[in-house]
C-alpha cells in the first residue's frame, strides 16, 4: 500500500493514506483514519497501485482518506489518479513550499524498475492564464531544494514542479552503483512525467539534469513544449587529470561515505554573514539533501556523467524553443554552452553575471529574468 504526506507550508501538515477495504486500521502504515479537529475531511475513490509507477484509478479501489489542518489550502484528486494540493496566492507570494511525498512500503524489486520519487507541486497562483507546466531537474549531488528560492515565483502563473532524483534527497535509494546510470535515471523521469504530466509542458535541466533532459526531449519531441539547458553539456567535458581525481574521490565515497566530502567542502558552502533567514533554511535544506544521498549514487552518477555518450551529433533534430543558460564564470562548461547555442536551431544563450555552476542560487534575480523571458516565447 501507498502512503502520501502533503505539506502545503511550514508548520501545516496534510496527510493522506490508503485506506484498505474492509479494515479498521486506517492509513495504511499507521495512524487513525478521523480528521484532526479543526481540519477538512475529503474522501474519494483511489485505484491500486500500478506496477510501481505510482497510484492510478485502475484497478480495485479503496477509499481515500484526506485530512488537513489549513482552511486556504485544497486537495484536489485528479480524474488521472493524481492527487495536488492548490494554496491560496497569498500563500505562494509568501514563498510557501508545497511538499508531496511519495513512500511505498514494499521496498524497489530491481534497480531497473521506476524509482519512487520524492517531488513538490507548486500550483499556479493564476489558474486562468494558460501557461503550460514547468518541470525542473536538479543536478549531481543537488535536490529538488535546489529550486527553493525561486520556485515559488515562476509559479505565480504557472504549475511548477520538480523532485529528487533516485539516490538523491529523499527519493529511494538502491544502495548500489549499478541502479545509477542515465538509462535509470531517464526512466525515472519518463514514469513521472507520464503520471503528472499528460499535456506538453516546459523542462529546465541543470547540469547533470540538463543531460536528462536533452535525452527527454529527443525521445519525446511531442511532449517538451520549450527546453531550458543550464550549465550543462552535449558529451562529457572531463579532462584526464579530472577523470583521475574524479575516481579518487569516488573510492573515497565508495569506501567511507559523504561525511569526508562534506567536511571537505563546509569551509567553501558556509553562508555569508549578511544571509537571510530564507537563504540559511534553503542551505540547510541542501546540506541535509547532499549528507543524506546514497553513496553508491554518488559514484555511480558521477561514472555515468564521465562517460554518456556523445549527444552533439543530434543537437540539430530539437525543434523546440530552447534558451541555453551558463554562469559567466562556470568556465567548464561555457564551451558547451556556445556549442549547443550553435548546434540547435534557433536556439539562444544567455550567460548570467556573477554566477558559476548554479545561477539560480548564486544570482537568482538574473537567473529568473532569463527563464522567464524563455517561458515568454
Amino acid at each position: 500500500m501507498d502512503q502520501w504526506w502533503f505539506d502545503p507550508g511550514f508548520g501545516s501538515r496534510v496527510r493522506a493514506g490508503v485506506r484498505i477495504p474492509g479494515s479498521d486500521r486506517g492509513f495504511a502504515g499507521g495512524g487513525g483514519g478521523g480528521a484532526m479537529p479543526g481540519s477538512t475531511d475529503v474522501r474519494r475513490r483511489i485505484g491500486s497501485r500500478d506496477g510501481g509507477r505510482g497510484v492510478r484509478a485502475v484497478g480495485n479501489p479503496g477509499d481515500l482518506c484526506v485530512t488537513s489542518r489549513r482552511r486556504d489550502a485544497n486537495i484536489e484528486y485528479m480524474p488521472d489518479g493524481r492527487l495536488s494540493w492548490t494554496a491560496s496566492s497569498r500563500l505562494l507570494a509568501g514563498g510557501t513550499r508545497g511538499e508531496a511525498r511519495a513512500h511505498h512500503l514494499d521496498p524497489p524489486r530491481s534497480p531497473w524498475s521506476a524509482a519512487d520519487l520524492r517531488y513538490r507541486d507548486l500550483p499556479s497562483a493564476d489558474p486562468g492564464s494558460g501557461a503550460a507546466p514547468l518541470l525542473l531537474l536538479h543536478g549531481f549531488a543537488g535536490s529538488a531544494a535546489d529550486w527553493d528560492g525561486v520556485a515559488p515565483l515562476l509559479a505565480h502563473d504557472r504549475r511548477v514542479l520538480a523532485y529528487d532524483h533516485r539516490g538523491h534527497g529523499d527519493s529511494a535509494k538502491f544502495g548500489e552503483r549499478s541502479a545509477y546510470t542515465f538509462d535509470h535515471l531517464s526512466a525515472d523521469l519518463e514514469s513521472f512525467t507520464e503520471r503528472m504530466l499528460p499535456e506538453p509542458f516546459d523542462l529546465l535541466g541543470h547540469s547533470m539534469g540538463g543531460v536528462l533532459a536533452l535525452r527527454y526531449t529527443l525521445a519525446h519531441p511531442d511532449r517538451v513544449r520549450s527546453l531550458v539547458l543550464m550549465d550543462t553539456a552535449a558529451e562529457p567535458t572531463s579532462s584526464a587529470v579530472q577523470r583521475v581525481l574524479s575516481r579518487g574521490l569516488n573510492a573515497v565515497v565508495g569506501r567511507w561515505g559523504l561525511g569526508p566530502l562534506l567536511t571537505l567542502l563546509k569551509p567553501f558552502t558556509r553562508a555569508p554573514a549578511d544571509a537571510s533567514p530564507e537563504d540559511l533554511a534553503r542551505r540547510e535544506r541542501q546540506s541535509r539533501a547532499l549528507a543524506g544521498m546514497d553513496r553508491a549514487a554518488f559514484v555511480g552518477c558521477a561514472r555515468a556523467l564521465g562517460a554518456y555518450p556523445s549527444l552533439v551529433g543530434r543537437l540539430a533534430e530539437v525543434s523546440c524553443p530552447v534558451t541555453v543558460v551558463v554562469g559567466e564564470h562556470d568556465r567548464r562548461l561555457r564551451g558547451a554552452a556556445e556549442q549547443f547555442a550553435a548546434g540547435i536551431p534557433g536556439a539562444r544563450l544567455r550567460v548570467i553575471a556573477g554566477a558559476k555552476h548554479s545561477p539560480q542560487t548564486e544570482q537568482p534575480e538574473r537567473w529568473l529574468a532569463a527563464v522567464r523571458e524563455h517561458l515568454a516565447r
